[in-house]
């Protein structure tokens, strides 16, 4: 017969290294890369746990804070959402989400903010659709006719540049409303770090 929807209390901190990684859902494996095995400042992993202690489902609470009004707002940033495809259908998700968004609350956080896969299980617990993010395609041939002004010097942004960078982005977020605040444990904004190299990259 069916058993009790499993039930989220536990950060995955505390549990068995083989517990803790629930990416099989997306074809990945099921032990946990060694990077992922260590304290990460600023992310809370929660997991969901069937009765016999196996983990079932995952969530990352994300301490961030974004920019309204000209004012920093905490919030919990959602990400690295995943049930196993057993449990799928039972309510896990919500269990699990519901959990997260008041441990967050209770930390201070005041918005929750991700990018969701699929809308309906985070419309379960509240959100809803606010922005996207657009991606235009445009041949570079198309980009060859133009040149910069005779008095800007075009060049490749390098390590030195980070922090004329990281200005640029600051100003632009607190005249804004609902953009990230790029700063704090989560963000690596020292040279050679993720504003040059990593997933959002703008300088190369």
């Amino acid at each position: 017969g069916m058993t009790p929807p499993p039930s989220a209390r536990s950060p995955l901190t505390t549990c068995p290294p083989r517990t803790r990684w629930a990416g099989w859902p997306f074809g990945g494996p099921r032990e946990a890369p060694a990077s992922r095995l260590v304290e990460q400042p600023g992310r809370t992993t929660w997991g969901a746990f069937d009765g016999s202690g196996r983990l079932v489902a995952r969530a990352v609470d994300r301490e961030q804070q974004h920019w309204f009004g000209g004012q920093l707002v905490p919030a919990t940033g959602i990400a690295g959402v995943a049930v196993d495809v057993e449990v799928r259908g039972r309510g896990v998700a919500r269990t699990l989400l519901t959990h997260l968004l008041h441990m967050a609350r209770d930390r201070g956080a005041a918005v929750a903010t991700l990018f969701p896969t699929v809308p309906t299980p985070y419309r379960a617990v509240g959100c809803e659709q606010v922005g996207a993010l657009t991606w235009w395609r445009v041949p570079t041939s198309d980009l060859a006719s133009l040149r910069p002004p005779r008095d800007v010097e075009l060049r490749r942004a390098d390590d030195g540049d980070v922090g004329a960078i990281t200005g640029l982005y600051d100003g632009l977020a607190r005249a804004g409303n609902g953009l990230l605040e790029r700063r704090g444990p989560l963000f690596d904004t020292t040279a050679g770090g993720e504003l040059c190299i990593g997933a959002d990259r703008v300088a190369q």
